[in-house]
């Protein structure tokens, strides 16, 4: 939630700088979840 005005936008601003590393997190469990899929799918079909 960005808010865009007075102070509460400066604190929009500083809670910014932790945005990236949120989006990392997502980005990384979402892959592990995708890995653990595509391995899940491949051993069903090994077997």
């Amino acid at each position: 939630m960005r808010y865009l005005n007075g102070p509460e936008y400066e604190g929009a601003v500083i809670r910014s700088d932790q945005l990236p590393r949120a989006s990392l997190t997502v980005v990384i469990t979402v892959f592990l979840a995708v890995i653990g899929i595509v391995t899940g799918i491949s051993v069903a079909l090994d077997a």
